[in-house]
């Protein structure tokens, strides 16, 4: 929301324009993957990790190509109305 009265101080929580939400990132949270993160931007919590590499099934495998799978999981274990919408940019 902008405040039109202080055009420096355009928003109603007291950010500027231009001016981002703080940011934190923690990285090596989980011990069993070979890389994990946590980026935070007020109540948006994202987290990450990567586990691999892992033998491939015969169908999937391709020497000439990698293989990434990727699971998408909410907070609350409920399919969340963006995955099948990312599905379209991340075929499986």
């Amino acid at each position: 929301m902008i405040n039109l009265e202080k055009p420096e101080q355009a928003r109603v929580d007291g950010r500027t324009a231009n001016q981002l939400r703080p940011m934190l990132c923690s990285r090596g949270l989980l011990e069993r993957a070979h890389g994990s993160v946590r980026w935070q931007q007020d109540n948006t919590i994202i987290m990450a990790a990567v586990y691999g590499p892992k033998p491939v099934s015969g169908k999937k495998e391709d020497p000439e190509r990698a293989t990434l799978e990727v699971l998408w999981k909410t907070k609350s274990g409920i399919a969340g109305l963006c995955s099948p919408r990312c599905l379209r940019f991340i075929p499986s």
